[in-house]
């Protein structure tokens, strides 16, 4: 296990190797999945072909963007993120991803975490994810989806399944919550 102080510090091959060991995971799913539903299912991609698909190029663009190697929008960037998650573990509840705990010390969670963690100063109409949303708030995205459905935080709209938050609602419950926080847990 890598002990991560800051991404920006880690070398391009534990990079190169944390998305090749990312993106192998996934395929041998595709390819458990495919043999169970076709028997001789056969399916082979090079470490080459799948750093340059999109999933690949979505998790360089994460670290490159962290290491500050290229100046991407945050949000652009924070989308990614959302689609890294999305792509690991889809979630067949909207935006309740089981994320394992253990993800949040690899070079590519802590990667995401420093992106969702520097959104700055977003426009008041600009909605966010669930996940990007508790991190504005500052709480566990469990109790984030307490809050939700509870009432507390309004869903902007929903994009497909997945709701959106708008920034100046989540202002307001940010607001509320460093007033009063035993209201909120």
């Amino acid at each position: 296990m890598i002990t991560i102080c800051k991404v920006e510090e880690l070398s391009d091959e534990i990079i190169h190797n944390e998305i090749l060991r990312l993106l192998r995971a996934e395929a041998e799913i595709i390819l458990s999945k495919g043999s169970r539903l076709l028997g001789d299912f056969q399916f082979s991609f090079s470490d080459e072909e799948l750093l340059q698909g999109p999933m690949g190029r979505y998790m360089q663009m994460v670290f490159d963007y962290v290491r500050k190697r290229a100046n991407y929008d945050p949000m652009e960037v924070s989308t990614y993120c959302m689609s890294i998650i999305e792509f690991i573990w889809p979630s067949q509840f909207g935006s309740n991803y089981s994320i394992p705990e253990e993800f949040w010390d690899t070079p590519m969670g802590f990667a995401i975490y420093e992106v969702i963690g520097k959104i700055k100063e977003p426009p008041k109409n600009k909605e966010l994810s669930s996940v990007q949303a508790a991190k504005f708030l500052g709480i566990p995205l469990s109790q984030f989806h307490l809050l939700v459905e509870k009432g507390l935080i309004p869903i902007s709209r929903k994009e497909g399944k997945n709701p959106r938050y708008l920034i100046a609602d989540l202002e307001k419950v940010k607001n509320q919550i460093s007033k009063n926080p035993k209201s909120f847990l």
